[in-house]
């Protein structure tokens, strides 16, 4: 890999994986490993899906592109079928690339429509990776650091009352912008009490689904995490850290299967039973 640039801060574990079925991916020399990663992002439903990849063989085989002045007719069936599942039947989708942009987008029809200047989100939201929701320029955003909370005696049961709630500018916010479980990159969650509080003011509430995280106390060089990580690879498990944090991440597919769980679990004992 001389001539490729890794600037995602996350070290290069294994430069050769050459095939890939639900949660197994195999390297150019047949060697199997179980992917606990890749379901935060684009394979929720395990790698190389066979029904998903008929699919897209097949339009490939028809078009691969639209243009400004023309669409292929699988947009309308698919906005359908998306308005049919969130039962907003009379609705109307847009098409993106990536989340990134689906925040950014969302945020400034939020502007749009409501007239008011600013959105709020958590402090320690990812969000996006470009754009005003990656900036989060104070002109434009609330930042609410609900860490401040996680020694109030009311932290389980938060007080609509609570001087740190009446601070928010509710007036002024156009949206709130949830991004549960991220914390970026931490998987921390802010008591389910204040957020409810939080947007019973608030109209918008977004999320991006279940995560799990270990997170090591005294664990300043991140030695811990990379023992583990390491551990784990020797084990054929791939799993994510965060660069910077002492914290290791599972994000599996949904189609993971109790099996692959289990003995992921087994591994992952292994490896904390090799380290005391």
């Amino acid at each position: 890999m001389e001539n490729v640039i890794f600037c995602t801060g996350h070290e290069l574990l294994v430069d050769d994986i050459i095939k890939a079925e639900n949660c197994t991916v195999y390297d150019s020399k047949g060697k199997s490993y179980t992917d606990f990663e890749s379901g935060i992002w684009c394979t929720p439903l395990g790698h190389c899906n066979k029904k998903i990849n008929e699919v897209i063989k097949k339009q490939t085989d028809n078009n691969i592109h639209t243009g400004f002045c023309y669409v292929n007719p699988v947009l309308q069936e698919s906005a359908c079928e998306i308005l049919e599942v969130t039962k907003l039947r009379n609705g109307k989708c847009v098409f993106l690339c990536s989340g990134s942009e689906a925040v950014e987008f969302g945020i400034q029809v939020s502007n749009v429509l409501t007239d008011k200047p600013l959105m709020m989100t958590m402090s320690d939201s990812y969000l996006a990776s470009y754009g005003t929701a990656n900036k989060k320029p104070v002109n434009q955003w609330y930042l609410f650091n609900w860490l401040e909370c996680s020694g109030c005696k009311n932290h389980d049961n938060c007080d609509p009352g609570c001087d740190r709630l009446s601070q928010i500018p509710f007036e002024k916010i156009s949206s709130f912008v949830f991004e549960p479980g991220s914390s970026s990159g931490l998987v921390r969650f802010p008591p389910s009490s204040l957020i409810t509080n939080i947007s019973d003011k608030i109209k918008e509430v977004r999320g991006r689904g279940l995560m799990i995280a270990v997170e090591f106390n005294g664990d300043k060089d991140n030695c811990i995490t990379r023992k583990i990580q390491h551990g784990l690879l020797q084990q054929r498990f791939f799993i994510a850290t965060r660069p910077g944090a002492n914290t290791i991440r599972l994000d599996p597919p949904l189609t993971v299967s109790k099996d692959e769980i289990d003995l992921f679990l087994c591994a992952f004992q292994m490896v904390l039973d090799e380290m005391q």
